[in-house]
């Protein structure tokens, strides 16, 4: 009799703790953290978080949850595409939804719409943000064209003294390799029969980044000018030295140095700094042959 009713106490522990653990789906919801999304049209792969909640997040369950898009000013195939079209939850917590935003590299302020929405296979499963808008905002830049001859123009940092190079003289190509890379050639100055070159090492150089955005590394090597190994600095209007880039600005056919100085470098025997030159005003400006 003890046997029988100590195994009947069992199976009504493990029935209890069968009861209590089980999922009440009609308490769980599923959706997103916000109704709209803006993403450039660079950014490549964009991550949504979705959530499921309403469950302790230890507790196994079975949710899965159809992925869909409607299109709106956005084209599916030609302006987005989705790589999860459904969603598989096994606890409650987060999970992230993927798209993949495809750039047609066109340059326009347009801003193009599309609209994700979820729908759990499970009706129970309730939705409080079941649908988000994304807005496809158009971040390609006018592909700047660099290449050519250009005509060097400066004043001396010091007394004001004009200068510049033959006309046309300084030619800038592309890096074969590096597309965003622009040597300039040729970086000599003429004064009469005075002939200042601005590296006796390998050419400067400027990048153009993505956003579009040009500047010159700082310290690059311009070779041995007598007093020791030179490089490029900047500097301040006070004519203290700056090694942060330097900024270029495209204007028209020109593209203007912007800061207060640029100069070729050395340290002296002392770990003191000297300078082979110094300029200021500098601007390229190209020639149309």
């Amino acid at each position: 009799m003890k046997y029988i009713i100590y195994n009947l106490w069992i199976l009504m522990f493990l029935f209890a703790c069968s009861e209590s653990e089980q999922v009440e789906y009609s308490k769980l919801s599923v959706g997103f953290q916000k109704s709209k999304i803006d993403v450039g049209e660079n950014t490549g792969i964009l991550e949504i978080p979705v959530v499921l909640s309403g469950a302790n997040m230890d507790m196994p369950l079975q949710v899965s949850v159809q992925v869909s898009a409607t299109d709106g000013d956005a084209v599916a195939g030609v302006d987005y595409e989705l790589i999860d079209t459904h969603l598989a939850f096994e606890v409650c917590g987060q999970t992230t939804l993927e798209v993949k935003i495809i750039d047609n590299e066109e340059v326009t302020n347009d801003i193009k719409t599309f609209t994700i929405s979820l729908k759990a296979d499970n009706p129970e499963v309730k939705s409080e943000i079941s649908s988000i808008k994304v807005y496809i905002i158009s971040d390609d830049v006018e592909k700047v064209t660099m290449a050519g001859h250009y005509t060097l123009t400066v004043q001396s940092f010091f007394d004001d003294s004009q200068f510049s190079s033959l006309p046309g003289g300084v030619e800038i190509v592309q890096d074969l390799d590096d597309s965003n890379r622009y040597y300039m050639k040729n970086m000599v100055l003429v004064a009469g029969d005075n002939v200042l070159p601005l590296t006796l090492a390998g050419d400067l150089y400027f990048v153009v980044g993505n956003d579009g955005n040009i500047s010159i590394p700082s310290q690059q090597k311009i070779g041995d000018y007598g007093a020791g190994e030179g490089f490029t600095i900047g500097l301040t209007s006070e004519g203290d030295p700056i090694t942060d880039p330097i900024k270029i600005e495209k204007s028209g056919d020109r593209l203007v140095f912007k800061v207060d100085g640029f100069a070729g470098a050395f340290i002296d025997d002392n770990d003191e700094m000297g300078l082979y030159y110094a300029l200021k005003n500098i601007i390229l400006e190209k020639v149309n042959h």
